[in-house]
């Protein structure tokens, strides 16, 4: 038998579509509505994104004293406590 050759023209009778029918679109955006304005653009803009935002963490005199009674932070006399002490005892997670 012999094989067929598609999209050869139409008296062929495999021509035109070649046997796909009608080109529909594959893939529509995901925030596509057939040509109206999208939901995200006819709603207004609110807010904005502070880069430059510092965010802190709370610390409590009480919680100092707990640390040292524990054992976990241990202030010398004739020095201040520093940020580096806090961060080494565990009590600040992260200093910026």
């Amino acid at each position: 038998k012999k094989r067929r050759r598609w999209g050869r023209g139409s008296g062929s009778g495999r021509g035109k579509q070649s046997g796909f029918g009608h080109q529909k679109s594959r893939s529509t955006p995901r925030a596509f509505e057939g040509g109206q304005t999208p939901l995200y653009k006819r709603l207004p803009k609110i807010g904005f994104f502070n880069s430059s935002q510092k965010s802190f963490q709370i610390l409590n005199l009480s919680k100092i004293q707990e640390f040292i009674t524990m054992g976990r932070l241990i202030p010398s006399p004739d020095k201040m406590i520093t940020m580096r002490d806090l961060l080494y005892s565990g009590i600040v997670s992260q200093v910026n």
